[in-house]
């Protein structure tokens, strides 16, 4: 059960708020209850929450308060400062109030009363708006319903566990797997999951752990299970061997005295055969993945296009494979120091992509930033989807990000692109990342749209 509030009446000075973090438009802050609302601007600057500019811009294409051409939400650019400093704002947790329960569970009603300080039993955390939903989820001062039917008490979380021992419908609620028992308390505490109780597999075994781990221990850590020697049970007609099974604490004495040579190079040759195995059937695989491969290739040449998509197919476009050498050297660089390509030809337009190995700005430190940017200037406005494909040794961990549209507009160097794409202390060989000649491989398709 939560407390309905504004985040209003959470924050610790208000009075420190300024205007930058209002929308002009709804007037209200760059923040919902739950959640923090995206802020976006115009070419000039002016800006307004993201619901405000997609209704305007269904009934006008232009900035609402300074007139500027706005065609629609991709023209815009999100202010991620104004979120970012919002977010670091103190704010109590909403544990901290009183649970009234007529005013924090009717949403309908109309009526706003100011949520009131519970000092003595409610949280003392100051949090930031940033922590504040993980925060809700993890306090212990957080309010439930007693779990008991017929109990309507509502207390704090760390106020159930006392209730529960004095609680009146308490009678047929198990304490150890916490829930209500429909049939006879005590017939159920001797199958419940949750009770502890001692192995069974030998009175000398005095450990004891929940019921529904009884199996786990026996079949792996309980040291008087009777197991097979993994060697012996390979040729049960060794003359040396005088029994294959012994009590787990006793393996490692049989494994020190018996001399297992030959099961154990029985095995790896066995392992060894498997392995051959495996390689040819994957050899097999990679042989059919690429006929199937060049037959989709030719499917998609035969194909026949709409007008629509034949018309798409008729603009430039560019795919390749970008190869940053060296990139462990790269990934010392500094936040906001770039690595980019030549630039690239796409019909009359050249384009660049650029990493930034250890993030575009402050907000991403530690990632790497993909961009991609139009170097030409003196060409009109463009609309292109583009797409980043980081390739992995292992091509079922590729990770491809997607630009469905953008539009470079006409005398503008500008860039869009995704500023967290990988981790950058991820990218290496070992995770598949890199070759082993240290190279990143970037799969780009640049495709103009209009």
């Amino acid at each position: 059960m939560t407390i309905k509030y504004s985040i209003n009446e959470l924050l610790v000075d208000i009075e420190s708020l300024s205007d930058n973090f209002t929308c002009p438009i709804c007037f209200e802050l760059y923040y919902s209850n739950s959640s923090k609302k995206e802020v976006f601007q115009c070419r000039d600057g002016h800006l307004a929450c993201k619901s405000c500019w997609s209704d305007s811009l269904l009934n006008k294409k232009e900035c609402m308060i300074c007139r500027t051409p706005v065609n629609s939400m991709n023209e815009l650019s999100r202010n991620r400062f104004i979120e970012n400093e919002f977010l670091k704002k103190k704010v109590y947790c909403p544990n901290s109030f009183f649970f009234i329960e007529n005013l924090n569970v009717d949403e309908s009603s109309s009526m706003s009363e100011p949520l009131i300080r519970d000092e003595l039993n409610g949280c003392k955390e100051i949090i930031t708006v940033e922590a504040l939903e993980k925060h809700q989820v993890e306090c212990q001062f957080r309010y439930q319903k007693c779990p008991f039917t017929g109990c309507d008490k509502i207390l704090r979380l760390n106020q159930i566990a006392e209730h529960k021992i004095e609680c009146k419908f308490s009678s047929k609620y198990c304490l150890h797997c916490d829930k209500e028992i429909s049939g006879q308390l005590d017939a159920h505490t001797l199958v419940c999951p949750k009770v502890r109780i001692e192995c069974t597999q030998s009175e000398s075994c005095k450990k004891s752990f929940p019921r529904e781990q009884l199996r786990q221990h026996i079949d792996q850590d309980c040291k008087f299970t009777i197991v097979n020697c993994k060697y012996c049970c390979i040729n049960n007609e060794s003359s040396h061997v005088d029994k294959t099974q012994f009590k787990r604490f006793e393996l490692a004495e049989h494994y020190e005295k018996v001399n297992h040579s030959f099961e154990m190079d029985k095995v790896i040759n066995n392992q060894q055969l498997e392995l051959v195995e495996c390689k040819n059937q994957i050899y097999q695989i990679n042989n059919k993945y690429e006929k199937l491969l060049e037959r989709l290739v030719k499917m998609e040449h035969q194909l026949s296009f709409d007008g629509a998509s034949n018309r798409l197919s008729q603009l430039p476009r560019f795919k390749n494979s970008i190869i940053f050498a060296t990139f462990s050297n790269h990934k010392l660089k500094r936040v906001n120091e770039g690595i980019s390509t030549v630039p690239l030809d796409v019909g009359n337009n050249k384009f660049k992509l650029t990493l930034y190995p250890n993030g575009y700005d402050e907000t991403n430190r530690g990632y790497i930033s993909a961009y991609l940017y139009r170097v030409t200037v003196n060409e009109p406005t463009v609309k292109v989807s583009f797409t980043f494909v980081f390739n992995n040794q292992d091509s079922r961990k590729n990770k491809t990000y997607r630009i469905q549209e953008y539009t470079f507009n006409v005398g503008a160097t500008s860039g869009w692109g995704y500023p967290k794409t990988l981790k950058t202390t991820e990218v290496d060989s070992a995770n598949g990342w890199l070759t082993d000649e240290d190279k990143l491989v970037v799969g780009l398709r640049i495709q103009v749209l209009a």
